[in-house]
């Protein structure tokens, strides 16, 4: 009887349990491409639950900028009047 130690003759390298044609156990691409699939899907739905949330900011961002041009900004000498024509 082979002892604890001595796996790596009897599974390979990889670790796997040999199948009964000898060949180690391969992950089926099925599941790759699942895994893959699931992958993006999540990275654009993200994206699109991101989407309200920043669009949001980018109106509340617009409107105080437009609000504090109306009222002279924040202060600070601002940008030179370009020269006035006579």
């Amino acid at each position: 009887m082979k002892s604890l130690g001595d796996t790596q003759e009897t599974w390979g390298r990889s670790g796997s349990p040999p199948m009964p044609g000898g060949r180690r156990l391969p992950i089926p691409p099925f599941w790759i491409y699942v895994a893959v699939l699931v992958a993006i899907g999540a990275f654009f739905f993200g994206w699109l639950m991101a989407i309200p949330p920043l669009v949001t900011l980018a109106l509340l961002g617009f409107a105080l900028h437009r609000v504090l041009k109306h009222f002279g900004g924040l202060g600070g000498p601002g940008r030179p009047r370009p020269p006035q024509r006579k």
